[in-house]
């Protein structure tokens, strides 16, 4: 191979491994920019998140005077991390769990605030929102916006409340009583009946409704 030959590939080469070192130039610089525009959103979102904490907790605070509930607070922060929610633990005669979660968070950059509502009920007999998000970009924060989400999601919630007041007057009318089985079901799921004394008793099977017949003494 040639002199000339040998350079050529040398002056190739070292063109390659430079061309290398400026992208990882580029890249570092470009990451260490990064970095600090999130790091400096970030700080514009801390007292936006105290503000929308704020407004969520005076519209709860209306909620309360309505209806009763335990409060559970969580929170979790970084330098550059923030999420923040709130359970209300709903004590209620009409469901096992009444529980109704409002989180509020951002997306990895930091560029979207992002809200979100879910709400769990067990057991229910009824379909309702369980789920509602909303996003707003960071630099166009707009309080009053929030304010109407987080409205519509508690006025939502009460609707969702009043529904399950209806459904249990409902279900108390539908439902009825084995009194030898000792069991509550549907009034349809009933497998005989028995008039005794002006009253119809249901049964959930053949076999109750005989042994009620013998014990009061009626023709099984």
């Amino acid at each position: 191979m040639s002199a000339v030959a040998v350079d050529n590939l040398s002056s190739r080469l070292d063109a390659v491994v430079e061309e290398a070192q400026e992208r990882v130039k580029t890249f570092q610089t470009e990451a260490e920019t990064a970095h600090h525009e999130v790091r400096d959103r970030f700080q514009r979102f801390l007292p936006i998140a105290d503000r929308i904490v704020a407004i969520a907790r005076e519209k709860l605070e209306q909620l309360r005077t309505r209806l009763k509930f335990d409060v559970i607070p969580a929170q979790f922060q970084t330098e550059q991390s923030y999420s923040r929610s709130v359970t209300l633990d709903v004590k209620s005669e009409l469901a096992g769990t009444i529980k109704l979660i409002f989180r509020l968070s951002h997306d990895s950059d930091v560029r979207q605030i992002s809200l979100a509502y879910d709400l769990q009920i067990v057991p229910v007999y009824f379909r309702f929102n369980s789920h509602s998000e909303m996003e707003m970009p960071l630099e166009a924060f707009d309080e009053a916006v929030v304010g109407q989400w987080l409205d519509d999601r508690i006025v939502e919630f009460a609707k969702v409340m009043l529904e399950m007041h209806l459904t249990k007057q409902h279900q108390q009318r539908a439902l009825v009583s084995d009194v030898v089985a000792g069991i509550t079901f549907p009034k349809h799921y009933a497998a005989a009946t028995l008039d005794h004394d002006g009253t119809t008793y249901y049964f959930i099977s053949e076999e109750t409704r005989r042994e009620f017949a013998q014990r009061h003494g009626l023709n099984p």
